[in-house]
């Protein structure tokens, strides 16, 4: 989550903000995740749904096809991009504003996820959008591109102190578990 607040250990200032299931999203002030199911993310070419592990909210639009396009608008300070990676993935061309900020291989010899976040955007209404594109790696067995979801956040100060890993300042993907060795702590699993 991006913040240009500095962590400190004032912990009278700490956020408690507990939640039922360890592994839901938590999203503080000013924080929206929409998943690529949602309508609002509108879509041209051959898209479909796809479970792959792990991702966000169990599913991403998957396309198997160069140019087919996705696009999302929203207004923030700042975005995140949610692909996942594959060892048969293919690349994208990112667009912000219509603008291109260069391509993006999406090859991994093991399946993964990859945030790519613009940030010091004016709060103001913005289009993210994404073309798929070849394969780029010589290593990739295709040119499939998993969408996730795309994260924005308009700015809003996340309050200084000391977080525990269940504050609602802190988003988990899927496969973060909670573990207990001396203290709770949160772990990639």
């Amino acid at each position: 989550l991006a913040s240009t607040d500095p962590v400190t250990d004032d912990l009278s200032s700490a956020i408690d903000n507990p939640t039922s299931d360890p592994h839901a999203p938590l999203a503080p002030a000013g924080y929206t995740r929409t998943e690529s199911s949602d309508p609002a993310v509108t879509y041209t070419g051959s898209w479909s749904t796809s479970s792959l592990t792990p991702l966000s909210g169990g599913s991403a639009q998957r396309s198997t096809t160069s140019g087919n396009t996705a696009s999302f608008s929203f207004t923030g300070a700042w975005v995140n991009v949610g692909l996942a990676t594959t060892s048969d993935s293919g690349a994208v061309e990112l667009f912000l504003d219509g603008a291109s900020q260069g391509i993006v291989d999406l090859y991994s010899n093991e399946n993964g996820n990859l945030d790519i976040i613009f940030d010091g955007l004016s709060n103001t209404t913005h289009t993210i959008a994404l073309t798929t594109l070849s394969a780029v790696n010589p290593n990739a067995t295709n040119e499939r591109v998993f969408l996730d979801f795309f994260d924005t956040w308009d700015g809003t100060p996340i309050p200084n102190g000391s977080l525990e890993q269940d504050s609602g300042n802190f988003l988990y993907s899927n496969n973060w578990n909670t573990t207990a060795s001396g203290g709770a702590v949160a772990s990639a699993g």
